[in-house]
């Protein structure tokens, strides 16, 4: 069957090809830097440069993830062909690939130089939208790098997992700066040390992909996680040309210690303190008290006396009601912290566990911790 381009694609299940570039892959991990992974994203391009994106789902990921290579040229045919999902798009393309059970994966190395190898759509770093919290696309970005913090390893507040951290600051033409915290996985492949040693004798210019936006002291700030990808100093039109725009001078890359916190709160890498419930239940939240805690207990079952989910304030996350009209307005919700007007709500988990230790409390699990 004939490929057909990226851009010619239409939605539905009928059959199509395509010959393509494999120009980024990322496993998503549901947040958990060690966990499972749960689906497979991909960028794809084309032989005359369009880009699309396509994704592996859960329940076929054992018979391909070994199966796919960044940088790679694939032709992928019986596929799933839908409209892109509301948040978070690595590309512009208004449909998907999902692969299916039929899916056909075929390597075509031999074509591996006649495609291109990057996209991206560079968004100038003084002109980042609006934080939200579910942002409609990823941003790209590209400045010269002047200052490289080391891996700093945190703790994930409420938790004992910890997870790493780099930040890096960028600048453009016109003196604008701009910070970017990579995590986890992403902290680590950073080559810190070799940027660093580049940037004492050349500009480091650098493409980040992939990235969030997040205020962080009043400033915008980009945040890279598992869909972070940089190009520094690759042979790429865009890094030529703001390299071509910088003055003959330069100052070299400088290497900050990391600083103690960007978006989660550092805390000491000891043993957290091990208490009872009965002690949890009977802190005064209005003294101020170390706020985290290690319990050991046994579940005994799960309590059926109490509904599993309950609806939750989009803005604020507080427990929200129906509000008054919700026989008239059934998506009219009213939020139970005084003060919030929104009223609009999800859905989240609320389970309640029957736990002991040497004393003996009923437990709440809310959100993912329920789930």
């Amino acid at each position: 069957m004939a490929c057909v381009s990226l851009s010619d694609l239409h939605a539905g299940w009928a059959e199509q090809s395509v010959c393509v570039r494999l120009s980024c892959l990322w496993n998503y991990r549901g947040g958990l830097e060690n966990g499972p992974v749960k689906v497979v994203h991909m960028v794809l391009l084309d032989a005359q440069g369009n880009h699309g994106y396509a994704t592996v789902p859960t329940d076929i990921l054992a018979s391909h993830i070994n199966m796919l290579h960044e940088g790679v040229v694939y032709e992928f045919s019986r596929f799933a062909v839908l409209p892109r999902p509301i948040i978070l798009n690595p590309v512009d393309a208004p449909l998907m690939i999902r692969f299916t059970q039929f899916i056909v994966i075929k390597n075509c190395f031999h074509l591996n130089d006649e495609f291109p190898e990057w996209t991206f759509h560079l968004t100038p770093i003084n002109e980042l939208p609006p934080t939200n919290d579910t942002p409609q696309n990823y941003i790209d970005v590209i400045g010269v790098i002047t200052t490289i913090s080391p891996v700093k390893a945190i703790r994930v507040p409420h938790t004992l997992r910890q997870v790493f951290k780099r930040c890096v600051l960028l600048s453009d033409h016109n003196g604008n700066e701009l910070g970017i915290t990579l995590w986890g996985e992403r902290a680590i492949r950073f080559n810190g040390e070799s940027v660093h040693f580049m940037g004492q004798t050349e500009p480091a210019v650098v493409i980040f992909v992939g990235a969030t936006v997040f205020v962080n002291e009043g400033s915008k700030e980009l945040s890279g996680g598992c869909a972070c990808k940089w190009y520094v100093n690759h042979d790429i039109p865009d890094i030529n040309i703001f390299r071509s725009r910088l003055p003959p001078s330069f100052p070299a890359i400088e290497c900050l210690p990391a600083p103690s916190s960007i978006i989660l709160q550092a805390q000491h890498a000891d043993v957290l303190p091990t208490t009872l419930l009965t002690h949890l239940m009977n802190i005064n939240l209005y003294h101020k008290e170390a706020g985290t805690f290690r319990c050991n207990v046994i579940i005994t079952r799960v309590s059926h006396l109490k509904k599993w989910w309950a609806t939750f304030c989009t803005s604020c996350h507080y427990m929200s009601m129906p509000a008054a009209t919700s026989l008239t307005q059934p998506d009219v919700y009213t939020c139970g912290r005084h003060g919030c007007s929104s009223t609009s709500a999800t859905i989240g988990y609320t389970l309640f566990v029957l736990a002991k230790d040497r004393s003996r409390e009923d437990v709440e699990l809310f959100g993912s911790k329920g789930q």
